[in-house]
């Protein structure tokens, strides 16, 4: 999924308060007493408050203060006020913002200091604006800002970040509503939270929220950061905005969006029959329209978001004629084209960038930025990313945004997130498949010849799959012919130094990416006293370095699912015979196992190694285990081999 870039230009409006003085309650807070916090720690927020005054229309107020203190360096960029906008459903009515040195001095942010900016590329266009202060603050001073948005938005929902990665003095949000209204609240990520009531307003309130150090193969905040999600329930009989109270009533709004778009038009059916001719195999036609929707060109132009505009598609017979469109338009073509040939199609919404990010507690669009589709198809075709959905069939999901990753399977950083099948009212959030290990297999195999002197020359051959396909592919497509040969150069330097790429031959289709290599290299084994030859039998190693170095862990271990074989063919050089072998070795654990074996006969050496890894989430007590096993993978690589010369 592309993301835009935020191009800023100067905006100014009236504030009140041009003279430099602090509130009241920014100065008190320079006085909080913060814990020693450790070199990573930017930034640590002393206050972040959110209050909403839902009025009788619908329409939101939402005031909002936050405190900052500057640590180092690196926090200087958390020294700005940000408020975003939707033109035309939503304004800016007040921002102002002071700085505090360390020695009491006030800085105030006046209207001069107010850029505005919005998302304009060649590719992007959204109604979503944002003014914006950038303080310049040194370390050591503490910055703030007071805001007041009005939003007139569609739905009758909002959402709240206690934490969002820094330390947190005091988090706070807080709700009132017209006499009538309830509210429906949920917690995320936390299991209680109770609010303080005073008469209309419900208050909640966090304090002393910790660091989150970002590990290695660490869980997003999506899963972890304590967020509160409200819903605001009118009257009966008011019209005040769009009510949502489960995953049904968004999956009737999100239909009633998507479903005609996806209407076979004559262009769309002309286009399907064409790209399908001569095909009679279910999976051979739905993967030729795959490849087109692929092919289409990502244009994004996002209007009327306040009124549910950023979740139409265009119409499929439009996206057809100019060959662009966005995520969801790219999906509602795809779709089109399916049903025009027979098949029974579903708009799905999902997001993009972190797996964990849709919490099934809370039923809003507001949590989905991205779409992907799903088509029903027969048991003959298989694949990763088919699953059974109640009511609906086996369905097959694909995300035609990603020009990368082949039809039959899902981005990894989808599978296994929460998405929502827009069906009506048999709509339902289900759970994306994850691909087994072997969905993602990479299957390499080298010929080595090794020189009496220590020179060596291989082929090599590595064909990928899945995910492991989809990340060549994407270096392939993404840099010029030298900048990916350049690349390849320097993970094969990694494991030979020294080394020559004399072929290099990439070849993509449909269902995997093949890399084959000829290496050469002067100094590959070491000649000792004119006797010994040691080399390291895993010619072309791709694994790099272990991300698991630390001693400790703090958090959650999350583990794709990866796979690999290979198959070494050593011709040994003439007049050497095999001294010594590494010992054969298998380390297996319920999330992995790891074999390697080694076979000397007739002048040949044939190494075998294999790696599986299961999808996991491992608590933090498993890191030990999980560490030694990478350990060990990694380890077991430089395992030597010594010939003996006769």
């Amino acid at each position: 999924m592309r993301r835009p870039w935020l191009v800023a230009f100067a905006f100014t409006y009236s504030l009140s308060g041009a003279a430099d003085e602090a509130p009241g309650w920014l100065k008190e807070l320079t006085s909080v007493a913060i814990p020693s916090q450790g070199p990573k720690v930017p930034a640590y927020v002393l206050w972040n408050e959110q209050a909403i005054t839902v009025e009788p229309t619908g329409r939101k107020v939402i005031a909002r203060r936050f405190a900052v203190k500057i640590l180092n360096a690196e926090g200087r960029r958390y020294g700005q006020a940000v408020e975003g906008f939707l033109v035309g459903s939503s304004r800016v009515r007040d921002l102002r913002a002071w700085a505090i040195s360390p020695s009491g001095q006030v800085k105030t942010y006046g209207k001069d200091a107010v850029i505005e900016r919005g998302m304009v590329t060649d590719d992007f266009y959204s109604d979503v604006r944002v003014r914006q202060i950038f303080g310049a603050v040194d370390p050591g001073s503490t910055f703030g800002f007071e805001s007041t948005v009005e939003d007139s938005s569609v739905f009758l929902q909002a959402a709240f970040g206690f934490h969002y990665g820094i330390p947190v003095h005091c988090s706070r949000f807080s709700v009132t509503l017209p006499p009538g209204w309830q509210l429906q609240a949920t917690v995320l990520n936390q299991d209680k939270l109770e609010p303080t009531v005073e008469g209309a307003t419900q208050t909640w309130e966090m304090r002393k929220l910790e660091f989150y150090d970002d590990e290695p193969a660490s869980p997003g905040l999506g899963k972890y950061g304590v967020r509160i999600a409200v819903s605001f329930l009118p009257p009966e009989g008011t019209s005040a905005g769009r009510v949502v109270r489960d995953w049904v009533d968004v999956s009737r709004w999100m239909s009633e969006l998507g479903d005609p778009a996806a209407t076979p038009e004559p262009s769309v059916v002309a286009k399907a029959t064409q790209l399908t001719s001569g095909l009679m195999n279910e999976r051979e036609r739905l993967q030729a329209l795959a490849t087109y929707a692929q092919s289409i060109r990502y244009v994004s132009i996002q209007r009327d978001l306040g009124r549910g505009g950023g979740y139409q598609p265009h119409p499929a017979k439009d996206v057809l004629a100019k060959s662009y469109g966005d995520c969801k338009d790219k999906s509602v073509l795809m779709r089109s084209m399916a049903q025009s040939l027979g098949f029974t199609t579903y708009g799905v919404s999902a997001f993009s960038g972190d797996r964990d990010a849709v919490r099934p507690q809370w039923a809003s669009p507001y949590q989905f930025n991205h779409a992907i589709m799903a088509i029903r198809v027969a048991d003959s075709t298989d694949a990763p990313s088919v699953m059974n959905v109640p009511k609906l069939g086996r369905l097959l999901f694909f995300d035609p945004t990603d020009p990368y990753t082949s039809f039959g399977n899902l981005p990894i950083y989808e599978q296994g997130s929460f998405v929502l099948i827009e069906a009506g009212d048999q709509g339902q959030l289900v759970q994306l498949p994850l691909a087994p290990p072997s969905a993602n297999l990479v299957e390499r195999t080298i010929a080595l010849k090794v020189l009496p002197d220590g020179g060596m020359a291989a082929d090599v051959t590595e064909k990928s799959q899945g995910y492991a396909a989809s990340r060549e592919r994407a270096r392939l497509k993404q840099a010029a012919t030298d900048q990916y040969r350049k690349g390849v150069e320097r993970w094969v330097a990694r494991s030979v130094p020294g080394s020559t790429i004399t072929k290099m031959e990439p070849e993509d289709s449909a269902t995997a990416f093949t890399l084959r290599l000829g290496v050469t290299a002067s100094m590959y084994g070491k000649l000792m006293q004119n006797r010994l030859l040691v080399f390291r039998p895993t010619a072309v190693m791709r694994g790099g370095v272990s991300p698991f170095t630390e001693p400790k862990r703090t958090h959650p271990i999350v583990l794709n699912p990866d796979a690999f074989t290979e198959l070494t063919t050593v011709s040994l050089p003439e007049g050497f015979t095999v001294d010594e072998l590494p010992d054969a070795v298998t380390v297996k654990t319920a999330f992995g196992e790891f074999r390697s074996t080694y076979e000397a006969k007739d002048g040949t050496l044939l190494v075998r190694r294999s790696l599986e890894v299961k999808a996991a989430t491992l608590p933090p007590e498993s890191y030990r285990e999980v560490k030694s096993f990478y350990d060990q993978v990694q380890g077991h690589e430089q395992a030597p081999v010594v010939l003996l010369k006769r």
